[in-house]
């Protein structure tokens, strides 16, 4: 369950380079928030929430058991631990009666906890008023709701009437920045290529918009590519078949 998280982690990514969307600090901590906030808004997904949560937390102790003091503060990921609560803050925040437990099981600390409805409203308007420019009130309803999200089984927001998708025109021709190698030339393409599709099934009406921003932000695309992405990572990239299937490819292990 946590691949899918990663999944919405990483599309979060994609939205804030394609859509040039503002982020106030670490962007690694913003994406993991509109990862949480969506899931908490699908049927099943807070199960898929705790899952990644759970991951963080062994992600943190692992680290710290081959680190000892030598621990990455300086990464542009929060600590595992970190992360752990703050998926969970917003869990419990999201519906406090629902997810009374991860506070009775000892699970998120009551001094925590007090202040997470709250956090779980101001960040969900955040991302609200950060992407309701680009989006369409179906997507919106799906990661805000200002009375909290019901994390059971809530029914998808549907379209009466939903627009055709357009032709799928090729990428833009771009210069490719100097120093990005070979392997990044062929990944970078694929993956917005599999990252178009997806939009194109699920929000067509915003692929217009994701077209005019993708000739400025793909060198930058290429750029994180040569820098953040492993050798291992880019061959999983090349080898999938859709954004989905792409996903698993940046899944820390």
């Amino acid at each position: 369950m946590a691949t899918i998280f990663t999944f919405f982690h990483e599309a979060g990514h994609a939205l804030r380079a394609q859509l040039n969307l503002p982020i106030t600090g670490k962007e690694e901590d913003a994406v993991d928030e509109l990862a949480t906030l969506l899931l908490l808004e699908m049927p099943q997904g807070v199960y898929v929430a705790a899952a990644a949560a759970e991951a963080f937390q062994m992600m943190g102790k692992k680290k710290r058991a081959s680190k000892g003091k030598k621990m990455a503060f300086w990464d542009d990921h929060s600590l595992g631990e970190q992360r752990f609560y703050s998926v969970l803050c917003l869990m419990y925040g999201a519906n406090p009666k629902t997810n009374k437990g991860l506070v009775d099981k000892g699970y998120l600390p009551k001094e925590r906890a007090q202040f997470c409805p709250e956090d779980y409203k101001n960040k969900s308007r955040a991302w609200q008023t950060i992407l309701k420019p680009h989006f369409t009130d179906l997507v919106l309803k799906s990661i805000a709701k200002q009375k909290g999200g019901t994390n059971t089984q809530p029914k998808l927001p549907t379209v009466t009437t939903a627009p055709k998708p357009p032709a799928q025109p090729d990428l833009p021709k771009v210069e490719v920045p100097a120093g990005v190698g070979p392997a990044c030339q062929q990944a970078v393409p694929h993956m917005l290529r599999m990252v178009r599709t997806l939009l194109v099934q699920q929000a067509p009406a915003n692929l217009a918009e994701f077209d005019k921003k993708l000739p400025t932000e793909l060198p930058n695309i290429y750029k994180i590519c040569q820098r953040k992405w492993t050798e291992a990572q880019k061959k999983c990239v090349l080898a999938a078949r859709t954004a989905l299937s792409a996903n698993t490819c940046f899944q820390k292990k």
